[in-house]
């Protein structure tokens, strides 16, 4: 999971505590100061990919031009990192997270449409005090920030903003979603007053007083091809589902995935199984959880161990 604060144009005092989201990343805490301003940053690191510190985070460039702090996964890393080495781009570690951050400084965020993932990140320039913080395509991974001393400090959550508030309050503004709350996670409003949210699939650049907003990713602007005759539509589906759940089962740590006995989860968990079995991944062989409420109605557990087959361990 991990999760990371930055701080831009304000003074690193006792407001900063990365413990506040020490549960997104129990493995490592790292910190960065700046020796030229008032900027700094620190995460807190979950390990899937690259267990060695190498992969720990922040990441600096060798010039200590680039300063980068991630949270999230980007799928296709592996594939990713080729292209980026066939430019001359040199690496350090196997984790996904510096492919992120060799590949937004070699093209900026033309790089983020290449991305196949889930991801938060804040990317700051040394020697021009710029900032870039953005989100994945559909906001899978939360970004939060607030304004403070004429300067922003952003978070994974926004209880590691609350010091930087002079007081948590409700924000009025959310009564508007009662009637359509599909419409925050769209939104930079937030339940609390001061604090907002960065809009999935956008980028907002900072430089000194100056903030531009950017959408990097629109859903309509890249729809996928859809075949006429029924039987090609079941392949292309089945390929993309199968490739899905393929590299999100790139990790160096046992796997798991939930498994309710829907639809859904099912489908998941056998393509795993399908995909193990067939040697097409090197993965672990996943667990399975499942939630089971004796005498319950909704129970599923039936539905889970159906799913799940001999395998009930």
């Amino acid at each position: 999971m991990c999760g990371f604060i930055f701080g831009y144009g304000v003074p690193l005092d006792d407001r900063f505590d990365l413990d506040l989201i020490k549960h997104r990343g129990p493995d490592y805490s790292g910190t960065w100061v700046s020796d030229t301003g008032p900027y700094f940053c620190g995460h807190n690191r979950l390990s899937i990919i690259d267990l060695t510190t190498s992969g720990n985070q922040p990441l600096l460039s060798k010039d200590h031009r680039w300063v980068f702090v991630y949270n999230g996964e980007i799928y296709n890393f592996k594939e990713l990192r080729i292209n980026l080495e066939q430019k001359g781009v040199d690496f350090v570690s196997n984790s996904d997270s510096e492919v992120l951050f060799k590949g937004l400084i070699q093209f900026g965020e033309k790089f983020l449409s290449q991305c196949n993932g889930m991801f938060s990140f804040a990317l700051f320039d040394q020697n021009k005090s710029h900032l870039t913080v953005g989100r994945d395509r559909f906001g899978k991974k939360p970004l939060f920030y607030t304004l403070i001393d004429g300067g922003y400090v952003f978070a994974s959550e926004m209880k590691a903003l609350y010091p930087y508030l002079k007081s948590v309050s409700p924000n009025d503004e959310i009564n508007k979603f009662f009637k359509n709350p599909f419409d925050y996670e769209a939104s930079a409003t937030t339940c609390i007053e001061g604090i907002y949210s960065i809009k999935p699939g956008t980028v907002l650049k900072l430089h000194g007083t100056v903030a531009d907003e950017s959408r990097w990713w629109n859903t309509l602007n890249s729809l996928t091809y859809v075949p006429n005759k029924y039987e090609d539509q079941v392949d292309q589906f089945r390929n993309l589902f199968l490739n899905a759940v393929k590299i999100r089962m790139r990790s160096d740590v046992p796997i798991g995935t939930a498994l309710s006995g829907g639809l859904d989860s099912s489908a998941v968990f056998c393509s795993m199984l399908h995909l193990i079995k067939n040697g097409e991944t090197s993965s672990f062989l996943p667990r399975a959880f499942t939630a089971h409420y004796p005498g319950s109605d909704i129970d599923e557990l039936d539905w889970a161990r159906l799913a799940v087959g001999d395998r009930q361990d």
